[in-house]
């Protein structure tokens, strides 16, 4: 290990750190983008996929459990096909990170009906 090190020069590990910070930067800031991806599967009351189209999702973040007002909304058509579906949350509007610094919980509302456990 000590050849390597004393074969590369300088040049070459100041090359590598900028990469590396580069990286570490680029990571930081994909993070903090306001975004999350939701990808789930709806079924009918008989457990099979529901029929392929757009449905409206209604998606609701609350601080508290308790809460009557949410902190962050966003309505959007999703396409679903064979009853999957995947979505960007945020795409429409800016969610602070700060939100999920405690417990967050979200309500999706699909069609008008809001889902249940």
């Amino acid at each position: 290990m000590r050849k390597l090190f004393e074969i590369w020069s300088p040049k070459i590990w100041l090359i590598l750190l900028l990469a590396a910070v580069v990286v570490m930067v680029g990571c930081t800031a994909s993070e903090l983008d306001g975004r999350f991806s939701h990808q789930g599967r709806l079924l009918d009351d008989t457990g099979r996929p529901v029929p392929d189209g757009s449905y409206s999702m209604r998606y609701s973040l609350y601080d508290s459990s308790a809460s009557a007002s949410p902190v962050y909304t966003e309505t959007k058509t999703i396409a679903v096909e064979d009853g999957l579906f995947t979505t960007s949350v945020g795409a429409s509007g800016y969610i602070s990170p700060s939100i999920f610094s405690q417990p967050t919980y979200m309500e999706i509302t699909i069609e008008g009906e809001t889902l249940t456990p």
